[in-house]
C-alpha cells in the first residue's frame, strides 16, 4: 500500500468523526482547531501524493532516457558496420 493511500484512511476516519461530532464541536466553539487538524491530514496526503507523482515522473524520463541510448547505440554500430564491412550490400 503506499503513502499516498494510508494517508488517506486519517482523513476519512478524522472527516467522519467531525460530523458525527458537529453539534458538539460548534456548543464548544472548537471548530478552529478541527479546521487545523484536518488541513494537517489532508497536507500530509498531498505530501505523500507529490512524492508518488515525482517518481512516477522521474522514472519516466528514465525509461526514455534508456530506449533514446538504445536507439542511439544500435543507429550507430549500423552505420560503423555498414562504413566497415567487408561484405556488399
Amino acid at each position: 500500500m503506499s503513502n499516498a493511500a494510508m494517508s488517506l484512511s486519517p482523513i476519512y476516519a478524522h472527516f467522519s468523526e467531525t460530523l458525527t461530532g458537529l453539534a458538539t464541536i460548534r456548543a464548544l466553539r472548537d471548530e478552529a482547531r478541527f479546521k487545523q487538524e484536518n488541513e494537517h491530514r489532508l497536507e500530509t496526503n498531498q505530501r505523500a501524493n507529490f512524492c508518488a507523482l515525482v517518481a512516477s515522473q522521474w522514472l519516466g524520463l528514465f525509461l526514455q532516457f534508456i530506449g533514446v541510448a538504445m536507439v542511439t547505440a544500435v543507429a550507430f554500430i549500423a552505420v560503423l558496420e555498414h562504413h566497415f564491412s567487408t561484405v556488399d550490400p
